[in-house]
This record gives C-alpha cells, structure tokens and sequence, in this order.
C-alpha cells in the first residue's frame, strides 16, 4: 500500500543527481580543450607588439571590392540632446535677433528680436533670459530645474551669474502683486515660471543654483523687459487666462505645436509619403479642442529625422551645422543656419540689415548605386499672436482673414491664403501649388513675418514638385483665429548618383511688417491695405515722415490730423455755413410743415424752392464726411497692420495705460467680472467687448454726440425728430464698433472733432428770420418768369438747378406722392360705413 506522507529522502536525492550532472559537463568541456586546441587568429605574430602588426596589416593590399555588392551601411547617428544659440540679445551687437536652436529634429526653437521697439506687449513681468529650451529635461531630477541655455546679451549672461548646468533650487524676489519679499523653492520648471511672473522689469532676483556639486547662493540678476518672439514654443489655450500667459519663461513641451523647419526625406526610389490623412477631411462640423492630424509627423521607414537628435558639426556665433545618417539607403543630411550680420548687408540694406537667416540643406548619396530622392521642408511655426481679441485684419480679397495666413508668390501669380480657409485642414486639394517655381512663401502675422525665399536662379527650373498649406496646432472652434497654421514644401525627385547631393539655399526673413524693410526684401506686396489703399499708403507715409522728424507716433498722429484738417478747411467751413443756414430757416420750415400739414407733396415741393432760394442743398452737409470715410477705413487699416506702431506708448512705457498705439488703450481689466457671469466668450472678443474697459473710444463717441449736439438744428417735426433719434442711436452703434479700435485711431478722431467743435467759434451764428422777412405766404407753385422786387431793387436770380439736385428733387416728390396716396387710402378705409336704411313696407 503507497504511503501518503512525503517522502523525506526526496531533497537529499535531487542533490545527488544535480552535482553529478555538473561533474559530467566539467569533464566534457576539458577532454574537447585537449582534444582540439584554440589556434591563434591568421596574420597575428603574438610575440610583436600589436602597434607593428597594425603597420604591417596597412601594407597588406585590400580585396578590390565586386560592383553589384551593398556598401557599407553608415551607422546610426548617437547624439544626446543639446541646444544651441546664434545671435544676441544686445541691441548694440552685430546681430538683430537672438536664435536658439535644438538638435531635436535640427530645428529653431525660439527667434527674439534685440530692438527695443519690439518687444512682447502682453508679458508684464521681468525678462532673465529663456534658459530653458525642453522643459521636461529641465526638471527630469525632481529637486531643480537645469539651466540648458544661457544666451548671449541676456540678463542671465550679462552679469555671468548662471552657467549652462547650473541647477536652479531657489529664487528670491519682491512680489509686484503682494509687494512683499518673496523666496521660492524651486523643485519643479513651474515653480520657477510662476516665480519669475510675479516679478516685474528692471527689479532684481536672487538665484540659488547647485554648480559642480557646490551649492551657490544668492546670485544677482537685474531683470530686463521681454522681447518680441518672432518664433516661440506653442501650445493652443483653451480660454483667455490660458492666452493672457502664453508668454514668459516657457521651453518645449509634449503638447506643444511642432517645431519650425523640420526636414525629411519625402521620396526614396519607390518609397514616398503622400499628402496627410487631414487633407481629405474636413473638421469644420467638429466642436471643442481639435488636435493637429497625427499623419503630420509620419516618416518613410528607416527614417528619422524629424524628432531624433542631430550630431552638432560645429558652432560659431552666428553659423551651426546640423548632421544626420540614414543608414537604410546610406544617405546623409546636414542642415546648416547661418544668421547674417548687420555689417555684412550694409551695401545691400538701409534699415533691413540683420533680418536674414540664412537654411541650407544637403542631402548626400553615399551609397554605391544611385537613389531617387527628394525632401520635405516644413514652414516656420509659433508666430505672434498679439492682437487675438481686438484684430482685423485685412487681405487683398473678400472676407476677413485671421492673425496668421500664408503668403505666396512664384511664376503662376501671388496668393494669400487665409487662415480661415486652413483651420478646417481639407484644403491642400484646393490651394496647392504643383512644379511651382517660387519667389517665396511665408507665415504672415499682423505685425510680423517670417518668409523663405530661395536662392534660385530665374532661368532655374522649379525646384519643388508640390507647396501646400497645413494646420499644425490645435484648433480651439471657440477660437479659430488663435490656430497655429504653417506650410509643407516637396522638392522634385531628382536621381541621385554616389557622391553626389542635392542642395538647396533659402534666405529666412525673420522680422517685422515695416514697409521699407519688407521693400528691401522684395516683400513689400505682402501687406494689403484693403480697398482704400489709396488713403491709407498716402497717410502712412505721411505719419513716418513726422516721425522720422524726431516725433513720437503720438505727436505724429496729432500732426497728421492738424493736416487732414486743414486739407478739408475749405469743405469744413462750407458745412458750418450751411449748419447756419438751417438753423436760420428753421422757422420758415416749420411753418412750411404747419401749412402743409396734410399735403406732403406740396410739403416737398415748398422745401425743395426754399432751399434753392437761400443757397443751401441738405446734402452739403454730407460731404465733408462723404470725403473723410476713405480717410478714416484706410488710416484703421494702416494703424492695424503697421509695426512702427507695434508697442509704441501713448504717454511712456512706464504707464500701462495706452501703451500700444496699435492697440485698444485697455484701462481696466474686467475679465473676472465676464467669467463671473459666466459669458467667457466676452474676454476672447469674439462674441463681446474684450476683457479690458478702453477709455479712449468713450471719449470719443461723448465728442461726437456734443458734436452732433451742436452743429445739427433743432427738430421742427416728426420727420427731424425721427432723424435726430435715429443719430444717437447710430452713435450708441459706434460706440461699440469703436470699442476694440487701436488706440492711434482714437487719438486720431479726438483730435479730429476738437479741431471741429473749435472751428464752430469762427462761424457767425444764426440769425433767426423775423415775421416781416418770412416768406412762406408764397406757395412755390409756379415757377415765376420775373424776378420779384423788394425795395424797388430786383432780387438775384437763384441759381439754375443741377442734374443731382433735380433727382434728389423728383425722388422727394415721388416719395411724397406715394405717401400722400397711402394716406387717403387710409382715411378711406378707417371712415365709418353707413347704414342701409330699413325699407317701409
């Protein structure tokens, strides 16, 4: 019978047998060492040193290798994350901008400009340098955040207090919104962000950074005042808190939008990558936060090189070289930037000097046999969004267009391509351009631009198969205008043969919409002044001419109107007259509408003889603002888009309040109030007035109802008093129209109807007709072929009546016969109908 209790002697057995096993392999790997020896490997002499074997193998001859065999695969580039900066911060050096790159896909990451005008209207608080380029490594240790850049002629650099590698783990600073002594730890990037955005320009911040394993305290930095960022990192906000912060201390993020002039190869022989999945549908019917097509960033297979790391050739303060392998078809691309100097176009540029960014690309067969190849180059991205919640901008066709839109020129004709047509993505079909032979393509914002041109010779075939717009952030549909729009470029296919590349050169202009840069870059056609060019060029330049005399733009604006004014003196006084004029006739009107109080043609007619008898046509009165219409839509549309305005204070930079003539003047900010009532979409400007109470267009509606108060008649009738009503409505109306405008175009009209209101002093004023000078017995009937008497003197004759007048005249007649007849028809129709009386039988 089988026991059921365990078998102690079990574990003492399974031993035994593991050690014997172990013997019997021991004994079989020493009996094959001594049956078959290791022999020493072919042309190695164990007794010379291995620095003479290597000499000798040099002289041995190689094997001539077989044509038809593969060539040696190039390895794979290894490289570590790194950034790099080009340029500086110093407006006195050579450079105008300050680039900083990664080796990320060899991109620009952020480009500011060094001139002081152009700096970052929204961000209030101090500037110590963006001195971190990818946020998430910044702050992969947990206890500081790395310094990753530290560029040339920041505040960081400039007093050589913090170092690339220093890791930050405390600020002290004077909060500007507790006004307190403040220290933070800083564990986290957001702690150091939200530190340095309670901080204000010119104060003065304490850094405590670990250096070498050495901890350093209190380092001083006086902060400065950010730049514009022409280029920056982006991520789409959902609502305006989100917006109003974009700006700042921000690096790299994985949300964010992608990188500017990513490359990659586009076709391979056989191989290539088509148009993006988003390009067939459209997103119009979507709601809510849309992200960008996923499709965007897909790479032929064996390709990486839009988000791996570059090997970095070599750095020089104004050129870097970017280097990368595929080794699946041992081709190897370099990207080369080179930032011009300001001296180096001297003989080329007046004012543009510096603007130019200099992208070179090669793509290099080092394969035995040739390969059909062409690339793929993407437009720049993350361009300013200042203006998102009072702009309007304009564009050379129907509709509006967004804050940013895609320009394009080349040898089938100039295109603008609005942002409003790209955000719904279905459009490559649509605005494509194929075997285009380009003058250049650009991101298009309200007050910047940055524009590739290649360096391609007229008589040069096209160098690119196919050039299309593309939506590269995310679509908020509660706020379409803020969509980070770019564009896609595909070289021809071109067969390459071993040893041999393509190369292509494009010139980057990266700056501001100044009208006599933007000339010198043969951009100039890139600005639309909408369909009152006419005005707004002549104004334009009417306003830089002041300004290059040593004026502010504030003073410039002032001295433009005085101008303006005076041109249309001669009109101006001619309106007062007849404002004069109507009041003195009033009482004769009034009595012509008591007269005539059931006859409205006879009315008309009597009116019509008695304007013509004392000289005076109501429409007169229009044409000094008939004239100054053109005057007032080109000179908004020339302060929305000009960047000599951009950033220019009313009073000082200083003072917050109008401290952007391009800009409403934004004296108290409400926006907690709207988010309060929960009507959110007031603070985006989309569907209200904006997050920011503007005192400049109350001011200026309050002048023109005084205005209206006193150069218009008193009412006599219905008819006047339904006018005048009708009057201070439309102002109610202009006062909203009026509420987003720049603030120059407020100064501008303030100005304007003061000038107004002091000219009514130089105008005699009415005289009111007395009972004996009245004419209105005379019923104007018949005309009267002699010319009546008065004092025994003969009256002037009235002037024969014009063309206009006789149609305003027939039109007024017909108008009032029409209502004449409505009204006995209903006289008719309300008198009682009589009874029928009964019949007597």
């Amino acid at each position: 019978m089988q026991s059921l209790l365990p078998n102690l002697n079990q574990p003492n057995r399974d031993r035994q047998s593991f050690w014997s096993m172990m013997l019997l392999i021991v004994a079989t790997y020493l009996l094959f060492t001594m049956m078959f020896p290791p022999q020493p490997p072919q042309n190695v002499d164990i007794d010379k040193p291995i620095g003479q074997q290597n000499q000798e193998k040099q002289d041995v001859p190689l094997p001539i290798a077989d044509p038809d065999a593969t060539a040696p695969t190039l390895a794979n580039t290894e490289a570590e994350p790194a950034w790099v900066t080009l340029g500086s911060m110093n407006p006195d050096s050579p450079y105008r901008m300050l680039i900083t790159f990664t080796n990320q896909g060899a991109a620009p990451c952020r480009i500011e400009l060094n001139t002081t005008q152009y700096r970052d209207v929204q961000a209030l608080s101090g500037y110590l340098g963006q001195i971190v380029a990818d946020q998430k490594l910044a702050e992969a240790s947990g206890d500081g955040v790395i310094v990753q850049v530290v560029g040339h002629g920041t505040p960081a650099q400039k007093v050589e207090a913090l170092q690339v590698g220093d890791k930050i783990v405390q600020i002290d600073l004077h909060n500007r919104n507790t006004r307190k002594p403040e220290s933070v730890e800083v564990k986290t990037f957001a702690d150091l962000r939200e530190a340095l955005l309670n901080t204000k320009p010119n104060d003065s911040v304490f850094v405590t950074v670990i250096r070498n394993g050495r901890r350093i305290e209190r380092l001083e930095i006086p902060l400065g005042q950010y730049p514009m960022d022409v280029i920056r990192p982006e991520i789409a906000p959902q609502n305006y808190e989100e917006y109003r912060l974009m700006g700042g201390l921000r690096g790299v993020e994985e949300q964010s939008d992608q990188l500017s002039f990513l490359t990659t190869l586009q076709q391979v022989d056989d191989l290539q990558l088509g148009l993006p999945a988003s390009q067939q549908i459209s997103n119009s019917g979507l709601r809510g936060m849309i992200p960008p097509d996923p499709t965007l960033g897909i790479e032929l297979d064996g390709v990486a090189l839009r988000k791996e790391c570059w090997e970095i050739v070599s750095v020089t303060e104004n050129e870097v070289v970017f280097k990368r392998a595929v080794p699946q078809w041992n081709i190897e691309v370099v990207k080369t930037y080179r930032l011009q100097k300001k001296e180096e176009a001297d003989a080329k540029f007046k004012v543009g000097a510096g603007y130019e960014l200099t992208l070179a690309i090669a793509v290099t067969n080092l394969d035995e046999k040739a390969h059909k190849i062409a690339y793929q180059l993407d437009g720049p991205t993350g361009l300013p969004l200042e203006g998102g919640w009072y702009a309007m901008k304009t564009g050379p066709g129907w509709g509006s267009y967004g804050i940013r839109d895609i320009v394009i020129r080349g040898d089938k004709g100039s295109d603008v391509v609005s942002h409003n047509e790209i955000h719904i993505d279905k459009i490559a079909a649509a605005r494509s351009w194929s075997n285009f032979a380009m003058d250049y393509i650009g991101v298009d914002s309200l007050f910047f631009q940055c524009t590739l041109k290649p360096n391609r010779l007229p008589t040069e075939e096209a160098w690119h198969s196919k050039v299309f717009p593309i939506r590269v952030g995310t679509k908020n549909t509660d706020w379409i205008r803020l969509t980070d729009v770019s564009f896609r470029m595909w070289s021809q296919a071109e067969e390459v043969q071993p040893n041999e590349k393509i190369e292509h050169t494009y010139t980057v202009f990266v700056g501001p919409k100044d009208t006599a840069i933007l000339a010198e870059y043969d951009l100039g056609e890139t600005i639309s002044y909408g369909w009152f060019w006419f005005a707004a060029i002549p104004l334009l330049g009417i306003l830089h001419f002041f300004n290059g005399l040593g004026m502010s733009y504030a003073m410039a604006i002032i001295a433009l109107t005085i101008c303006v004014r005076l041109l249309l003196f001669p009109l101006s006084i001619k309106q007062a007259a007849g404002a004069i004029k109507m009041q003195a006739i009033q009482p004769e009107l009034k009595a012509l509408a008591e007269k005539y109080k059931d006859d409205l043609h006879a009315r008309s007619k009597a009116q019509s003889e008695l304007f013509k008898k004392h000289g005076y046509h109501p429409v007169q009165g229009c044409l000094p603002i008939f004239i100054q219409l053109p005057i007032f839509i080109g000179l908004y549309k020339a302060l929305n888009i000009d960047a000599g305005l951009y950033g220019t204070p009313l009073i000082s930079s200083s003072v917050r309040w109008c401290g952007d003539l391009s800009a409403p003047d934004m004296l108290y900010n409400w926006s907690g109030f709207w988010n309060w009532l929960g009507w959110t979409g007031f603070n985006t400007g989309q569907t209200g007035l904006g997050p920011y109470f503007n005192l400049l267009p109350m001011l200026t509606i309050g002048l023109f109802l005084a205005q209206m108060i006193i150069t218009m008649p008193p009412p006599t009738d219905d008819q006047s008093r339904m006018q005048r009503k009708m009057m201070q409505y439309m102002m109610v109306f202009m006062g909203f129209l009026f509420f987003k405008v720049p603030s120059g175009l407020c100064l501008y009209f303030i100005v304007s109807t003061t000038w107004g209101l002091v000219e009514r002093r130089f105008v005699p004023k009415a005289q009111p007709k007395s009972a004996e000078t009245m004419t209105v017995e005379v019923m104007p009937t018949e005309s009267k072929k002699t010319p009546a008497k008065k004092g025994g003197r003969e009256q002037t004759p009235a002037k024969p009546e014009g063309k206009f007048a006789k149609w305003w005249r027939e039109v007024m007649e017909k108008a009032a016969e029409q209502q004449k007849l409505g009204q006995a028809k209903k006289n008719e129709n309300s008198k009682p109908k009589k009874k029928k009386k009964k019949e007597k039988w």
